[in-house]
């Protein structure tokens, strides 16, 4: 999954994860590169969709859930949203913000 982009002194604290074990991680890779991953491996278990040009979703065993994008991301909700955040939250915008409440 593409973790890209730089901020001087933004921490990500994405944990390096051990290697995975042969059979317990299953790979299916399309004739393009598009790649699913399943790995249960213990203490390492995780699901990965990628795109072959880098996008994609990756669930680590620690409940951390990656959602990266190498172009634009779009969120659509038809309805109520809520977003609950237990910690600490940080956000960067290295560009243009436009927030409007209507």
């Amino acid at each position: 999954v593409y973790i890209g982009g730089s901020v001087p002194g933004m921490d990500l604290e994405l944990n390096d994860e051990p290697s995975t074990q042969y059979p317990d991680n299953q790979v299916k890779e399309t004739a393009s590169g598009h790649i699913i991953e399943y790995d249960d491996t213990n203490g390492r278990e995780r699901v990965m969709i990628r795109h072959r040009t880098g996008p994609g979703v990756e669930m680590r065993a620690d409940g951390t859930v990656i959602l990266s994008s190498t172009n634009n991301t779009l969120r659509i909700v038809a309805a109520d949203e809520k977003v609950i955040v237990e910690g600490d939250g940080e956000v960067v915008y290295n560009g243009n913000l436009k927030m409007r409440v209507a």
